[in-house]
Formats: C-alpha cells, structure tokens, sequence
C-alpha cells in the first residue's frame, strides 16, 4: 500500500486508524516506493502488479519509472488490487493518463487469480502487503488452498506471509519481486515457509533491513525484499542494513555487490545482519577449542505434552479436594517463569507448592484398578470433552501418560529476553512450557554447573538470537534441535567457583539478567576464554541488536551498511 503525496488524494475521505489497522493499511512513503520501481522496473515494456495499492504510491512511482524507462503508455501497464472500495478514488489521475477501469480490481487479493487480469503473468510484483495479524485474518478465505510447492503456513501466520506466496503465481518466468515488509520475515517461525520459498524460486535475492521505522504507530522493523529471475534456483541469499532511504538507494543501485550471505543453514535470517567484525569475532570464538555445540554433550527434548494442563497439571490443594492418592502424582513445573536462577532446588518446588501453584503431574495407570476417586474425575473431564482434544483422542486411553522423565536441567526456548540453562536440583519433570536437558552421563556435576553460568553469557544468548526464531510479539523461540548448537564448555577446564554460581543465581531469581551477564561474562569469558573487555562489548551489542530486531518498539542500530557522503557503503 502507498501513501500519495500529490493532489490524487483531494476528496478522499480519511478512514480511522483502527479500520487501516484491521485492513493492515500502513502507506509507504513516495520515495520509497520510488527507490523500489527503479529497481525492478527495467524495460519500457515491464507490466507492473500492486497486489494491495491502497494510495497507490507504487503505480505513481511506476509510472514515473516506466516513462523514464521510455515507455510510452506507462498507465496501461500498471494493475492492482485492494479490498476497500474506498482506494478506487485514488485512480481517477491514471485513469486520466490511459489506464481502464479493469486493470484495477476492488477484491482481497488472495482471492483472485491470474484470470482475473485475463490470465496476464507479470514481470514485476511491486508494493507492500498488508499486516494483519493472525487474529484478525478473515476467516472467509481458505488461506491454506493458496498454498503450493509443499508449503505449510502456520494458523499464527501474518497475512503477508499468503501475499508473498500467492504474489509468485502471478509472476512471469525470471519476474522481479520488490516488497516491503516487516521484520519478522527475518526471524519469524511462521515466516519460515516464505524463506523457503524465496531461496527456492529466485535466483538472486537481497533483504535490505531499514534501521528507520518507515510507518507511523508501526513498532516492527521494515525489511525490502529484492527478488529476480524468478522461476530459477539460484540459492543466493543477501542480507544487509540501511540507516535510511539513501542507503536504501544505493543499495538498490548495487544490489549485486553488496550484502552478507545467509547459508541454507540458517533457519531464522537475522544472524546475517550482524556487522562484519561482530559476524568475524562470532564465528572465531564459536571454533575455539575450549568449546563446544551442546549437542556433543547433551539431548535436549520437549517437557511433557498433556493436551490439558487444567486437568493433568493440579495444585497440592485441588490434588486433596479431589482425594487423589500420592502414588497418581508426579513433582512437574508447568511454567518457565518458575525456573528462574542457576539451579532449581527442592526449596523452590516447596514455596511453588506454598503459594497455590499447579505442580503435581496427575499420572494413573491403565493396568491397575482404578479408585472410583480417580475414576470420578476422568467421568468429569468426558463430560467436559477433555478426552476429545487433539492430544488426548491421540492417547489409549486418553488421560493415560508416560512417566515423566527427570532432566538434569531445564532450557527456557520461549522468552522475550535469553534463555539460560537452570539445573534442576529438585528432581522435577516439567511440561512442554520449558525444555528438558539431558547431559550425557560422563559430565559431571562440576562440568554442569559450569555450563549453566557459561549460558548466561553474552555469547550464549547471542547464539540463541542467531539460532532462534521470533514467534511473535517479540518472543524468542528455539527449537530443542536449534539449542543443540548453542555453545558450552567443551570439557571440565571451565571451573566455576561457588562464590560466583551464588552471585549469578541471585541476580537472576533478582530479575536482574543484565547484571547476571555481566558477571558471568567476566567468569567465562574475559576470565576463563580471555576475550578482551571490547570483544565482549562486541558481542553484548550484537545481542542487543539482534533482540531488538525482534522486540516491537525498539529500534536496532544498524550497523552492518551505512551510506555516507561519498556514496559508499561501509
């Protein structure tokens, strides 16, 4: 969608902020839709689609682009879609130039297809989709039919995510794709299928992420995309920032030389817009022969998956209302905001206890005969439906679990800020809210300690930003086979003295992580690595920027390219 800045927009009546949002209406600046149609348009005969044009920036910048190109009818080669009946009033100046009323559609894009332009395939797909967030999606549409190639889309998905996907079919063999969208296509989870899709379907692509918000009341990052020769699998994928619309320009103009490369390794992309130095120190540090992946030394395994917590999960309290028998109950901490310090201690599970928390994991057995007590409360959960839920109808019977293994530690894997190892010294299982850890037998528990400070390090959290994924909101997520790569001493060289274990231990039970870093770093990294004071630095703002890129509201300094006066890209 597009923001005009000219006369075009006289007469048009202005929509509350709240209608734009539900509509996912954000306006791009004409510059910026400028600096995008001079990059994908390339000859005076390109046809141009706007799946959602809104103001209708794009076509105004197209049609100055198409001209400039040498086209002589620019008007009749723009066309578009947008749901709102209002944004036909932003036509009326094309229209005026040449340009008829069926190039333009007023439908939810995702509804129409390729016949809808008389079956046309065009060489640019140029715009910006519209954010709606997963709760306010239309229900209407099936989105899932739209997508092909293998592709699962997530139900928590942003409706972009279908605008991309769907965008692709309207393409012609080696089209270009120029889109702003937000930052979440970096990290995302459910934008996974979209950088699948790109890396698979593009020969050439380049993500250039804008340190400046470019839309007002908007806390999420903009990243441009830039795709060419569709239809062909070239496997390059680039990444690099831009302060501002300048440096969006030039890196427009030289696309082709610019940007770091993102490995079809890399699950979430936002470990590529790190600077270089920082990128360089990672990567050094990462091959030191102190360390290792966590994988070599450890399994790491989701907690117990109940299918309904509110009944498999009681307070010590409703556990007596019901008149459950001990033997049915097992110690379990449901939630990671329980975990908080170093170690997880008997005396931790009892104040859970005290204060009313749900930390008993009711688990019977099919095989026994079973109390009419127990029996009574399974009857009430049937007739609540409970034992058709997904995870339950899945289960013979349906409240029958496994017994619940006991890890050595526990991993937060879903967190606005980093997730750290937590021993678990209280012999709990846990749910699937929190991550199980399990050391190989041959560490010992010298060696666990050490590798639950080393995770409040800077290195380790930056690792969890450049493995994990953003799912939402903010939050970071890592998969159990991600936090396999995370890094850990690699044997018991690292010896960690009690005094400092207690101090990181208190700072976090505080709520003070930073402060817990900071002593950790010093521990593990300057006093045990010999990192230098600023290479530490280094790493703790390449954390910080890369949790900024996923926390809404607050803006990353972007590092990696920045356009001077001499026109160059540091």
């Amino acid at each position: 969608m597009g923001v005009m800045v000219s006369g075009s927009q006289t007469g048009v009546r202005p929509r509350s902020r709240d209608a734009d949002r539900r509509l996912g209406a954000f306006y791009t600046p004409l510059d910026v839709a400028r600096v995008l149609a001079s990059w994908a348009i390339r000859s005076p005969s390109d046809v141009v689609l706007d799946p959602s044009f809104g103001g209708c920036a794009f076509f105004e910048a197209a049609i100055a682009v198409l001209r400039d190109r040498g086209c002589d009818d620019p008007a009749r080669h723009i066309y578009g879609a947008d749901i709102d009946p209002e944004r036909r009033n932003y036509l009326q100046p094309f229209c005026s130039s040449g340009a008829i009323q069926e190039q333009f559609l007023t439908a939810d894009f995702l509804s129409t297809d390729p016949a809808a332009f008389g079956g046309a395939r065009f060489d640019v797909v140029l715009g910006n989709p519209p954010y709606v967030r997963h709760h306010w999606v239309p229900k209407k549409f099936e989105l899932q039919r739209l997508v092909g190639d293998g592709l699962a889309i997530s139900a928590r998905a942003n409706y972009w995510v279908y605008f991309v996907v769907h965008a692709c079919r309207f393409l012609r063999k080696g089209g270009r794709m120029a889109l702003v969208l937000p930052g979440s296509l970096l990290t995302a989870d459910y934008a996974a299928p979209v950088r699948r899709l790109l890396r698979s379907h593009f020969s050439e692509v380049l993500l250039v992420l804008l340190r400046d918000r470019l839309f007002e009341g908007v806390q999420e990052t903009s990243v441009v995309l830039l795709a060419a020769g569709f239809g062909t699998c070239g496997d390059d994928v680039r990444l690099c920032t831009a302060d501002h619309v300048a440096a969006l320009a030039y890196a427009c103009r030289s696309w082709r030389g610019i940007g770091r490369p993102v490995g079809p390794g890399c699950g979430s992309w936002g470990g590529a817009a790190l600077d270089s130095k920082a990128l360089d120190l990672y990567s050094r540090i990462r091959s030191d022969s102190g360390l290792t992946a966590l994988r070599n030394v450890a399994k790491v395994k989701i907690g117990t998956v109940t299918g309904c917590n509110s009944f498999f999960v009681l307070s010590a309290d409703r556990a007596r209302e019901l008149d459950l028998p001990g033997q049915v109950l097992r110690p379990i901490v449901s939630r990671a905001s329980y975990v908080r310090g170093l170690t997880f201690r008997a005396v931790d599970f009892s104040a859970l206890i005290g204060n009313g928390a749900a930390a008993y994991l009711f688990v019977a057995d099919a095989e026994e005969k079973i109390p009419a007590r127990i029996k009574r409360y399974i009857e009430t959960a049937e007739a609540e439906g409970i034992s058709t839920r997904y995870k339950c109808v899945r289960r013979e019977p349906w409240w029958q679990l496994d017994e619940p293994e006991i890890p050595d530690a526990f991993l937060h894997y879903m967190a606005g800020t980093a997730p750290h190892l937590v021993l678990n010294k209280a012999h709990c299982s846990c749910t699937n809210a929190i991550h199980q850890v399990l050391f190989a037998s041959s560490c010992s528990e010298s060696y666990r300690a050490s590798a639950a400070l080393f995770s409040t390090t800077s290195l380790f959290q930056l690792a969890a930003e450049v493995v994990g994924r953003s799912y939402g909101g903010g939050v970071l997520k890592v998969e159990p086979s991600s936090a396999l790569d995370l890094p850990v001493p690699r044997d018991g060289s690292f010896r960690v003295e009690e005094r400092t274990m207690s101090e990181v231990d208190l700072l976090l039970r505080q709520g003070r992580p930073k402060d817990a870093t900071l002593a950790a770093d010093r521990a593990a990294l300057v006093g045990w690595l010999g990192l230098s004071e600023a290479d530490v630095l280094r790493l703790r703002e390449a954390r910080q920027f890369l949790a900024e890129m996923r926390i809404p509201g607050r803006p990353a300094e972007a590092r990696h390219v920045r356009f001077r006066e001499s026109g160059r890209l540091a």
